[in-house]
């Protein structure tokens, strides 16, 4: 039996990611262990056991990596499951001292982090790169744009609307408004090297959850960047890519190499990285294969009596 940590665990990722494990394996096989911010949440309800994060641990700021490298001793951690950008960056950094992690390696979810350098990595890439810009270095713009800032998810800091971007430092960027369609894609990079996916959707937000997921095909711009992505040896297990479609191009904005708010309603279409990366870790051989479907998965509140 192994103990598997889920990180972040007290939003609506983690409880899909608890959720999923949950269903999928036996306690003779896996034990779940959230680890949370708050001591009420569904993680409670869904996993084995549930910690609190030690003080100094801020997802999004400083982060006492040794206080988790002591925690996962003491709680007896297989593997953890970081479901934050920032978890991705210093867990990777760490990860001789911590066990193992379903992330990449350092340099890559640095850079993926920074929105900065995940631009520049892409114009060494043969893709298409969105027109981007450090504040201090941007142009007069006559199209409309968007500033965000470097680092952090879930849409939160973006400013719309083609604001003064005198106001901004360099710890944002300038992107002008990409056209066309948004999608989300999957792709997980399983312990022999091969890659599974993509898997690409459609999808609505609500206050940065996703909300509705359809999937649809790929178009010829997505399969050239995710081959091209391929490419990468230090990229190594989940990988959520947001960009824009249209027709044959694809223009992706944003890559977070971790589990994704989409994962738990991709499972529901067939597309099961979550569980057959944990299958392949605890030595089992996944039966990895889906197709796309005419069908949608929707995430709706519910009432839950914890006691």
């Amino acid at each position: 039996m192994k103990r598997i940590l889920i990180t972040n665990a007290d939003g609506n990722l983690g409880a899909g990611i608890a959720k999923l494990l949950t269903e999928n394996f036996s306690a003779d096989q896996l034990q779940t262990v959230a680890l949370v911010n708050k001591s009420l949440s569904l993680a409670e309800h869904l996993c084995d056991e549930i910690v609190r994060y030690p003080e100094g641990c801020s997802i999004d700021g400083e982060y006492n990596v040794k206080a988790i490298v002591d925690l996962c001793r003491q709680q007896k951690i297989d593997a953890i499951i970081p479901l934050t950008d920032h978890e991705t960056v210093v867990f990777s950094e760490q990860k001789e001292a911590l066990p193992f992690i379903f992330c990449s390696e350092h340099a890559l979810s640095l850079a993926c982090y920074d929105k900065w350098h995940f631009q520049q990595l892409l114009v060494q890439m043969d893709v298409e790169v969105p027109d981007t810009w450090l504040p201090s270095q941007c142009p007069t713009l006559h199209s409309p744009y968007l500033v965000k800032p470097r680092t952090g998810g879930l849409s939160v800091g973006i400013v719309w609307d083609s604001p003064d971007i005198t106001q901004f430092s360099d710890d944002y960027v300038v992107q002008h408004y990409l056209k066309g369609s948004e999608v989300t894609i999957a792709i997980y990079k399983s312990l022999d090297g091969s890659y599974w996916g993509p898997f690409v959707g459609e999808r609505n937000l609500f206050h940065g959850m996703t909300s509705y997921f359809k999937p649809i095909l790929p178009n010829k711009g997505i399969n050239h960047f995710v081959v091209q992505f391929a490419k990468l040896n230090t990229w190594q297990g989940p990988c959520n890519i947001q960009g824009m479609m249209q027709d044959d191009q694809f223009v992706p904005f944003e890559v977070n190499l971790r589990f994704s708010g989409s994962s738990s309603l991709r499972d529901l279409l067939g597309f099961k990285d979550v569980v057959w990366a944990i299958q392949e870790w605890l030595g089992e051989k996944p039966r990895v294969d889906w197709a796309i479907k005419d069908h949608f998965a929707i995430r709706y509140f519910a009432d839950h009596l914890i006691a």
